[in-house]
């Protein structure tokens, strides 16, 4: 499409493709985009905020769910739990509400229940085993100063003063 648009001589350079601002990508872009069998743009907006934005921004929520607890391992275990949970329902709700027309005799909660748990209950698990495992890491220890042969000289040294300036500080304008 792009190339066909770029050998119209009627078109303004603005619309030729790859001439002026990218519009040969962006119309790329636009005539080659699926997009997901959804009704209408609203379900498509709903999708997208589901399953990408709402879903991956609120798994920053761990630490403020796992803040609470005296023990940091079942404060962490938790808090991975419990947003790897809210992450499940932003897409099964998704599942629901945009992709239940795609099943075969299946109700569109059951499908979505079976899609989305399918991964996530595994992916939940091997996520609160690696962020426990991770806690338990001790941290590293405190970096050992620089010894004094390795520090670099100061610039002092290296690059003495020259009394070959215009003016000193004993002259300077006051």
């Amino acid at each position: 499409m792009s190339t066909i648009l770029s050998e119209k001589k009627t078109l303004s350079p603005w619309a030729k493709g790859g001439i002026g601002l990218g519009a040969g990508a962006l119309l790329l872009v636009l005539v080659g985009f699926y997009a997901p069998p959804a009704p209408g743009l609203l379900p498509l907006v709903g999708m997208i905020l589901l399953d990408y934005v709402l879903a991956f921004t609120l798994l920053g929520l761990a630490c403020a769910i796992a803040k609470p607890f005296s023990n940091k391992l079942v404060g962490v275990g938790v808090g991975t739990a419990v947003v790897c949970f809210i992450r499940f329902m932003c897409s099964f709700l998704s599942g629901v509400l945009v992709w239940g027309n795609l099943n075969d005799g299946l109700a569109a909660w059951t499908y979505s229940l079976t899609y989305n748990g399918s991964y996530m209950l595994p992916e939940t698990l091997l996520t609160m085993v690696a962020a426990v495992l991770l806690c338990r890491v001790p941290p590293l220890p405190a970096r050992r100063p620089i010894p004094a042969a390795w520090r670099p000289r100061s610039t002092a040294r290296r690059f003495p003063r020259t009394k070959s300036r215009a003016w000193s500080r004993a002259s300077a304008p006051k």
